[in-house]
């Protein structure tokens, strides 16, 4: 008999030895509890457990965002994985996950073996092409282009997502109310998150031309505003969101994603 149940203390072991399993990640205890864990140190993961051992598991993150200046709750699907031999336990595992959930909406960018649980059972909206290039060869800096972003992130989720990233060492740029985020790979940057895209970020790229760098990643969700200034699309898992409430259309950064 197989049992559905969330994440508690003494799992963690057993769960990162799953992830070794199904990805070849050395993944730590101090790197799931960071992501995993809310404020009371509790977890909103569940795994499938068969003759005492965990066979498959699920995360859902839960984040404030704002969404029209409002607060909403936003849950990351995260961490999917299930052992082969029980391939068949992961939908009955999200589901009961998913119907738990008391959040706004939910998102994930899932890979190829998991996107069909996500588009084709439970119906997840769907961005295709998310994730863009700019060569800085090809940057048309047009004050005239702009477009406007719902979403905002919270001060607490900035802090917690990137101030306290175990791992991972991030810069900031400010002017105002305006907001840029980036970690950089040797001449290269990703754009973690931007709260305006308008002149803001057209300056911020220039800025940054400046100072060495010649290439930029970004995920958004306008393609043809990101076109318009010279990006280009790049091949990347889809990103997928079930709102549940029919006015939210989620729009996509790379802060949103917790693998990276």
């Amino acid at each position: 008999m197989i049992e559905f149940r969330r994440v508690v203390k003494s799992d963690i072991f057993s769960i990162l030895s799953l992830y070794k399993e199904c990805f070849n990640l050395d993944f730590s205890a101090k790197e799931y509890n960071y992501l995993n864990e809310d404020e009371d140190k509790d977890y909103f993961s569940m795994v499938a457990v068969a003759d005492g051992k965990i066979i498959a598991h699920n995360s859902i993150i839960k984040n404030i965002y704002k969404f029209n200046s409002k607060d909403i709750v936003v849950g990351v699907s995260s961490g999917g994985m299930v052992s082969t031999e029980y391939s068949g336990v992961f939908y009955p595992l999200l589901k009961k996950q998913f119907k738990a959930f008391a959040g706004d909406i939910i998102i994930a960018f899932p890979n190829e073996n998991s996107a069909p649980f996500f588009t084709k059972l439970f119906k997840f909206n769907i961005i295709h092409t998310n994730y863009f290039n700019l060569d800085l060869k090809n940057f048309k800096k047009s004050y005239k282009v702009s477009t406007s972003s719902e979403f905002g992130r919270t001060n607490g989720f900035i802090v917690k997502r990137i101030d306290k990233h175990p791992k991972n060492k991030y810069q900031k740029i400010e002017k105002g109310n305006r907001i840029l985020i980036y970690k950089q790979y040797g001449e290269e940057i990703d754009i973690m998150y931007c709260s305006h895209f308008d002149d803001f970020l057209l300056d911020t790229i220039s800025l940054l031309a400046n100072q060495g760098y010649n290439s930029f990643n970004m995920v958004h969700w306008d393609l043809e505003y990101v076109k318009e200034i010279g990006f280009k699309p790049i091949k990347n898992n889809i990103f997928v969101y079930k709102a549940f409430n029919e006015e939210i259309h989620f729009q996509p950064q790379m802060i949103d994603s917790d693998v990276f």
